[in-house]
């Protein structure tokens, strides 16, 4: 993402020199990692008040999880910050130095809540993926030669039996 961003600054029109690729490059993962270790000392100081409470602690995560991003990418800080750099530096720290923090229930429940959100967002995408992908491919004329109706039916059945092992596991 950052080297997009410096992409499509260049593509823009914008004239870098090596000095401000090498700034923005520096801005955009510096203050990213900075910004995101502050919000994760923020949030696991609070859930440190919070943490027989283990609906305040998943609302700790997931708010702070929401916030650093739309502060790293919308806020105005007077400097370029990557949301993605920032959000993965504080779920490093709170890999770290969090985990001690919650009650073993709480933690497991955080840890439960979790995983079905990571569920539902990967479902989501390789279903957006598989459909765009997949009307591309039908659109293509050059494609239809190859891909048949006995593929695509296997590939229907490749994925409820991918859906139907993940459901049991």
């Amino acid at each position: 993402m950052i080297l997009f961003t410096i992409s499509l600054e260049l593509c823009r029109g914008g004239t870098m020199d090596l000095i401000d690729i090498i700034k923005l490059f520096f801005e955009l993962t510096v203050g990213a990692i900075v910004l995101g270790v502050i919000f994760g000392v923020i949030a696991t100081e609070l859930i440190k008040l919070f943490k027989n409470d283990s609906f305040l602690c998943y609302n700790t995560t997931l708010v702070g999880c929401y916030l650093v991003y739309y502060v790293a990418e919308y806020g105005d800080l007077g400097i370029h910050i990557s949301g993605i750099m920032a959000l993965v530096s504080m779920g490093l720290y709170m890999a770290a130095f969090c985990r001690t923090k919650f009650t073993t229930e709480a933690r497991e429940k955080v840890h439960r809540i979790w995983k079905v959100y990571v569920f539902v967002a990967e479902t989501i995408i390789f279903i957006l993926g598989g459909v765009i992908v997949g009307t591309k491919s039908l659109n293509n004329p050059n494609l239809i030669d190859l891909i048949g109706y006995k593929e695509i039916a296997c590939l229907v059945a490749l994925y409820f039996c991918m859906m139907f092992a993940r459901f049991i596991s």
